[in-house]
């Protein structure tokens, strides 16, 4: 009898244990929100990808992306600063179709390309995702809209021209990752942005560059937090090469990427 009473209190504690440990299982899950929109948020994120940085910290990378500029668009993220950020996966009345993007599907695979999968995927994921919360913006009424109105500040923020200008191209060597802001800010009447680094053994390579605007206009604001992921020094490496093999430093470790 004892010896059932004790494995019975064994059992009763492994149990709260584990709701303890596991509460969220125990729970359900929240839905998403529908009808969300742009009163929910009160500036937009530009992001930008390297695609030298991408590629030299990721276990596969679209040869068909060898062609890409050195920075191109991961998105333009409807954010807000006073809550949890991104706002997404908004209820849109449009659906997206690659169709309604046929007018500038050129400038999109060169501008706006995965470089890990389908581009067309990717699209469709950033309208889903960002796309959606943004259809009652001024600019911004249909799935055409928000992709010209992205490859449009794409043209007017042109972060190769940004880091040119301050002698800061693709290297092998390292840069100072305060310098590395400096030559960004200094074409953006020196507003705060994100850099985004990721960790490749003991260094950090530039992944990513995100300008924040504001939702009217988009013109250039201050990201409500200036962040940065990297190192007191990064590489800003350059791309692979066609024949798949990166010029990263011999120490540099492959990661997983994902595109967001």
């Amino acid at each position: 009898m004892l010896q059932r009473f004790s494995v019975a209190l064994v059992l009763c504690c492994i149990f709260i244990q584990l709701l303890v440990i596991h509460p969220t299982e125990s729970r359900p899950k929240k839905q998403k929100q529908a009808g969300r929109n742009q009163s929910l948020f009160n500036h937009y994120v530009f992001a930008l990808t390297t695609k030298g940085g991408f590629c030299n910290t990721s276990r596969k990378c679209n040869r068909q992306s060898f062609r890409a500029a050195q920075w191109t668009i991961h998105g333009l993220w409807p954010s807000n600063s006073t809550s949890s950020g991104s706002v997404t996966s908004c209820a849109a009345r449009e659906k997206f179709s690659v169709e309604k993007l046929s007018p500038i599907q050129e400038r999109l695979n060169d501008d706006w390309p995965s470089f890990l999968g389908n581009n067309s995927k990717f699209w469709h994921h950033q309208w889903s995702k960002h796309g959606s919360c943004s259809v009652n913006h001024t600019l911004i009424k249909t799935v055409a809209d928000y992709f010209n109105t992205t490859l449009d500040i794409y043209r007017k923020h042109n972060v190769s021209n940004f880091l040119i200008n301050d002698n800061i191209v693709p290297r092998l060597e390292p840069y100072k990752t305060k310098d590395f802001f400096e030559a960004i800010r200094n074409d953006l009447d020196n507003k705060n942005v994100n850099v985004i680094c990721r960790r490749a053994a003991n260094i950090s390579v530039v992944v990513e560059v995100r300008i924040c605007l504001n939702e009217t206009q988009l013109n250039v604001v201050d990201c409500p937090r200036k962040h940065s992921s990297c190192r007191k020094d990064l590489y800003y490496l350059p791309p692979l090469s066609p024949g798949g093999e990166p010029p990263a430093p011999a120490d540099t470790a492959k990661v997983v990427a994902t595109e967001n």
